[in-house]
């Protein structure tokens, strides 16, 4: 069931309490994105408050927006893999567009770099859906999720001081890499 106006004004004032005293902040942008709060909310004024969308509302002064960049709420929110796929999606720029395009007042984040859970989301959100979903509903870390689709490799990790627990990391690994690995070791 959808939030009258006065609801959306209510889950407004917990967003921007929330922005600026901290809390519980994924759970309520999450519940402010899954609600579209800026479509249209009136506030304690009989004033109706309406935005084009979550950025121009995110972004706007008070009393109707919270005044907030994105780069500033990303990281507060980025625990929360489900919250933040529903962020970056709402605040994306429309396909087709840059920086340089007309009207397109969206501050550049740039993309997600690296080996970060970010750039393997977006990248699963576009590329690989089906991952992607199960990313979003726990049953795989974005790095399984970017290793099972092909994006990044499978890597292991050795203890460069004890070659005993070096030799046990690579025996788990399986026999065919372990025979493998010995082999390169002897020059083969």
């Amino acid at each position: 069931m959808r939030l009258s106006p006065a609801e959306r004004e209510s889950l407004h004032q917990s967003l921007r309490e929330r922005l600026v005293k901290g809390g519980a902040l994924a759970a309520t942008i999450h519940r402010a994105l899954k609600e579209r709060i800026w479509e249209e909310r009136v506030d304690g004024r009989g004033r109706v408050w309406q935005f084009g969308s979550f950025l121009e509302y995110l972004t706007a002064n008070p009393p109707g927006g919270l005044y907030q960049k994105l780069a500033d709420v990303r990281p507060l929110i980025a625990a929360d893999i489900e919250t933040l796929a529903m962020f970056d999606e709402e605040t994306a720029r429309p396909v087709g567009t840059n920086q340089h395009s007309a009207g397109n007042n969206v501050p550049s984040l740039g993309r997600p770099e690296g080996n970060t859970a970010a750039k393997a989301i977006r990248r699963l959100r576009k590329e690989r859906p089906d991952l992607h979903a199960k990313v979003i509903a726990g049953e795989l870390s974005p790095h399984a999720a970017a290793v099972e689709a092909g994006f990044r490799r499978r890597k292991i990790q050795i203890d460069a001081d004890d070659p005993e627990r070096a030799a046990v990391t690579i025996r788990r690994q399986g026999t065919r890499f372990a025979r493998r690995v010995a082999e390169l070791l002897k020059g083969g």
